[in-house]
């Protein structure tokens, strides 16, 4: 919500300011408060010398830091400070807001949750805190499923600032199909073979026959009759 400044001056030698300081892009609103505003006051407000607003006790618009306001008030009083009084003047503090840059691990087989995500803040002013869509209040996220996660960063001025990190997986789960089979000749033999191809997932693909070393083909020879497993890695 808008944050409040006011400034109080008066058609007499007394005048102070109340000073503001806010984040970035917050609209603020001005209020001038005169002891004395007569029965036909005009307000001219100033941003850095330059006129601006409309003539009414009140402004608003979105500062940036140093910019220096100010309101002059023409008055159907008399006082000793002389008619149009000026207020004093109040110096806008506007610190920035932070944000952040994300680099994402995806994750490696569908289903998994083997994604990370690592953050990196900008600007702010440190410490940081985080809360992420998932609730996590860490600055960086591991063991994540598929999908897209998105994180307030909040810094020491309780300025805020958001980021987002999308993690993706293999559209489809590895798998893999029998292509060839040639069985034993003869009783006894190991002229025998198998050929298995990998799909989905993410090739090249390699293959293990019963727990043994993986290859990068997927044909085994010189098996004698059995029954085999062939483990495929993508």
């Amino acid at each position: 919500s808008p944050r409040i400044c006011k400034l109080r001056f008066f058609s007499s030698d007394s005048i102070a300011a109340d000073a503001n300081t806010d984040c970035a892009g917050t609209t603020v609103n001005f209020t001038a408060t005169p002891t004395k505003e007569g029965t036909t006051p005009s307000y001219h407000w100033q941003v850095n010398s330059i006129n601006v607003g409309i003539d009414n006790a009140a402004s608003s618009y979105i500062p940036v830091n140093n910019d220096v306001v100010t309101v002059i008030l023409t008055s159907s009083e008399t006082c000793a400070t002389g008619n149009p009084a000026t207020s004093p003047s109040v110096t806008m503090t506007v610190n920035g807001l932070p944000s952040g840059s994300t680099v994402v691990t995806d994750v490696a087989c569908k289903g998994n949750s083997t994604g990370a995500i690592d953050l990196t803040v900008l600007g702010g002013a440190a410490p940081y805190t985080f809360l992420w869509s998932n609730a996590a209040t860490t600055e960086d996220l591991t063991s994540l499923q598929a999908g897209t996660y998105n994180v307030t960063i909040t810094d020491a001025n309780t300025c805020t600032g958001t980021a987002s990190g999308t993690v993706n997986e293999p559209a489809v789960a590895l798998s893999g199909s029998i292509t060839l089979q040639i069985n034993v000749s003869t009783y006894g033999g190991n002229d025998g073979s198998v050929t298995v191809a990998g799909s989905d997932g993410t090739a090249p693909y390699q293959y293990s026959l019963d727990g043994g070393p993986y290859q990068l083909s997927g044909t085994f020879n010189s098996l004698t009759a059995n029954s085999y497993t062939v483990t495929i890695q993508d």
